[in-house]
């Protein structure tokens, strides 16, 4: 009876943490929107991202948003998606490239498409010259080719 019983608290223990261990907190895993500046600062309000600018490669057309609730809009394309840094080898097709300007920086975000594996979302970007591939979520491709329709 007292093996059951410390068997089940075991087994109950393992249910309540594995949520933990496979979070965003786990070694090696980042959440996206971390790798690039924030809209606002939390702790003041004040504004960080004055613009955001996605261009789309194939025909050097750019679209910009500048507008806070445009940008906060946009912004959700990248948050919650939770990426491993992988090794950067080899050639990548860039469709889209998101730049996020700040008063001091601009970062960009380099959109990648894998042919024959998913047609509607990116799940591998680059940021910094480092590529990072998607475990929980993407980018919407069909979203990001709709801001380029005439």
């Amino acid at each position: 009876m007292k093996k059951t019983r410390m068997t089940l608290c075991l087994a109950l223990a393992a249910l309540l943490l594995f949520p933990l261990l496979v979070s965003c907190e786990a070694p090696g895993v980042v959440l996206l929107e971390s790798l690039l500046p924030p809209l606002v600062e939390k702790a003041t309000g004040y504004t960080v991202t004055e613009s955001i600018v996605v261009t789309d490669n194939a025909t050097g057309k750019t679209v910009t948003f500048s507008a806070p609730t445009d940008m906060n809009t946009f912004h959700q394309q990248v948050e919650g998606i939770k990426c491993v840094k992988e090794s950067a080898k080899g050639e990548y097709d860039r469709p889209y490239s998101i730049t996020f300007n700040t008063a001091n920086e601009s970062v960009t975000l380099d959109v990648v498409t894998t042919p024959g594996i998913r047609e509607d979302k990116s799940t591998r970007f680059f940021v910094g010259g480092k590529r990072y591939d998607a475990i929980v979520g993407g980018v919407d491709l069909f979203y990001l080719a709709g801001l380029f329709k005439d």
